[in-house]
């Protein structure tokens, strides 16, 4: 668990893994995350590339939503893949 964590200079975040983050910054990439929660100003890159990861086991909180990403639609606010 992350809470009020500050993330700098990491990319491939979270791959594989149930996540519970509270991040008061932006998110260079986030890969793969199996399920939880990630609350975040945003998150640059999101890649959701693994056909076994259910992408909407993971929920997103995001101020300014997504910059680049792979196989989702952009996020903004508080919004869960499905």
């Amino acid at each position: 668990m992350v809470k009020n964590g500050i993330i700098i200079n990491t990319d491939l975040a979270f791959e594989y893994s149930t996540v519970q983050v509270e991040a008061s910054t932006v998110i260079d990439s986030v890969k793969n995350p199996i399920s939880g929660e990630i609350k975040a100003k945003s998150i640059r890159e999101l890649i959701l590339d693994d056909a076994e990861i259910i992408a909407a086991d993971t929920r997103y909180e995001l101020n300014e939503g997504i910059g680049r990403r792979g196989s989702v639609e952009q996020l903004t606010s508080t919004h869960t893949i499905a």
